[in-house]
């Protein structure tokens, strides 16, 4: 096995009437243009990606947006203060992706089709550029974290809980978007980037509660800009099928992939199998694509540089895998 099978290798094993598989949010089925965002603003309540629905709710008497998360394409990592409140610090999704969600305080993520009550296993997540340029240099409202000296053991936390059957779990799963508790001031940070959060401990859920503390805090509660920034929510799917799934064994390789890649089977695994194509939303891309042997590439030239699902079928076996397109 070379160094590129190694990257990726799964294996589906033999069961009866059960299928499990992940599913992606990765929001781009929103089709927003770059540099908007969805607030609810022109109506609605939320919005869909794969099997996460995002609440969210526009106060018309006031006129902004009061509750639960927006879709954003927004780009500005530069602009201070709320007028930018929908951007993220990287001036992207996860990935370079076009579309993540901006979530505040108190927001709800409810997980819905084949994952209603089952395991997030976690998702992306970074600052907005609002609450990020807000740590770094301080504003009208919160201070500059660390403080004139550097010194002062400022954090800014992310609490993640589960609903089940309307009870909120009591485990939490915690992610510190800035933290300045360090003897060594040079590994203070206020995150830029996009960083995994695992929520497998949180178990099977029908929903997830996000909530956001900080080190500033005054009179009216917590100084610090409560915005976050999330991409690709992934979650358990289970169904129930009435086909055998058998023991299939592949590795796809080169994982990440530019031009082409291909799929090393078991010898003893017949010749052909049916390969098919999706994006992170789910629209099919390549479909009754036909390998014949082991050296046949599969081409992703023409795809655009992101997160792709591939699906191998070969009579009653399935399997299926995810790689990125450089």
């Amino acid at each position: 096995m070379n160094k590129f099978q190694l990257l990726f290798s799964a294996t589906i094993f033999s069961v009866c009437f059960f299928q499990s598989q992940t599913d992606v949010s990765t929001l781009e089925n929103l089709l927003l243009p770059t540099d908007t965002f969805y607030n609810a603003s022109a109506g609605g309540n939320g919005f869909q990606s794969g099997n996460i629905f995002y609440p969210c709710t526009y106060d018309t008497t006031y006129n902004y947006w009061s509750a639960g998360f927006a879709a954003s394409t927004m780009k500005d990592s530069i602009t201070s203060g709320y007028t930018n409140v929908y951007s993220a610090k990287p001036a992207s999704g996860y990935f370079g992706s076009l579309t993540y969600a901006v979530g505040q305080q108190y927001a709800v993520a409810h997980l819905t089709g084949l994952s209603a009550g089952d395991t997030v296993i976690g998702f992306y997540v970074t600052n907005t550029t609002y609450a990020y340029n807000s740590m770094r240099d301080g504003d009208a409202f919160a201070k500059k974290f660390g403080g004139s000296s550097g010194n002062d053991p400022d954090w800014f936390l992310l609490s993640v809980k589960g609903f089940k059957a309307g009870a909120l779990s009591s485990d939490s799963v915690y992610f510190y978007l800035a933290d300045f508790r360090f003897t060594n001031n040079t590994n203070d940070y206020i995150l830029d980037s996009w960083q995994w959060v695992n929520c497998q401990p949180l178990g099977a859920v029908d929903s997830l509660f996000f909530s956001l503390y900080s080190s500033d805090n005054g009179v009216l509660g917590m100084n610090t800009p409560a915005f976050f920034a999330i991409d690709n929510l992934t979650s358990q799917a289970n169904f129930v099928g009435i086909q055998e799934i058998s023991a299939m064994d592949f590795q796809l390789f080169p994982n990440p992939a530019t031009d082409q890649i291909y799929l090393n089977a078991k010898k003893e695994i017949n010749f052909p199998f049916i390969v098919s194509i999706s994006d992170g939303s789910g629209k099919t891309i390549v479909t009754g694509f036909e390998i014949q042997n082991h050296s046949q590439p599969i081409s992703i030239a023409s795809l655009s540089a992101g997160y792709y699902f591939l699906t191998v079928t070969s009579g009653q076996k399935i399997s299926h895998y995810r790689f990125i397109k450089n």
